[in-house]
């Protein structure tokens, strides 16, 4: 199981770790950085949104390697208009190897990609994520940005009121 959480700084665990980032100054970094509410989306004409593809167009059908894994990840990417600071390639280019990683940057710049490169990771492998926050409120957002790029079938909430989807590949 991979658990992400939003305490802060982003600690992200696949296998055994790397640190990267800024120097490590703490073990956590508050990140409020929401990249997906207002990067999936744009508008055309006055009334309409059109919705970019979501991420789990670019899971792929069997079995594949972390080049191919990375491949799509960054067609998802560049579909969506963003590029990769370093510091997020650099993680992302980690986690897609099996390593541990704690990202250690700025609110802002982009830690929640490199958590949803997780959990594209961990569902293409069959495996199970996590993501945690430390403020309900937060979880239920992440919660719904996860179920918008992955579908709810493979989204579940597990919070002290409420579970939902309990048993999904990844879990907020």
């Amino acid at each position: 199981i991979a658990v992400i959480t939003t305490l802060p700084c982003l600690f992200i665990c696949s296998s055994i770790g790397h640190v990267l980032g800024s120097e490590l100054t703490c073990h956590y970094a508050h990140d409020r950085s929401y990249w997906l509410n207002d990067a999936t989306r744009h508008r055309i004409g006055d009334n309409c949104e059109l919705m970019k593809a979501p991420l789990s167009d670019f899971l792929p059908a069997g079995d594949t390697g972390s080049s191919e894994l990375l491949d799509r990840f960054l067609e998802y990417v560049d579909g969506q208009g963003l590029a990769l600071y370093p510091a997020q390639e650099e993680a992302i280019l980690e986690l897609f190897e099996g390593q541990n990683v704690i990202l250690n940057t700025p609110t802002g710049s982009g830690k929640s990609l490199a958590a949803f490169a997780l959990h594209f990771a961990a569902l293409a492998r069959g495996r199970r994520a996590g993501y945690t926050c430390p403020i309900k409120a937060l979880v239920n957002e992440k919660w719904m940005a996860l179920c918008r790029e992955f579908g709810p079938e493979r989204v579940g909430l597990v919070t002290g009121d409420a579970t939902v989807n309990r048993d999904a590949p990844v879990l907020c």
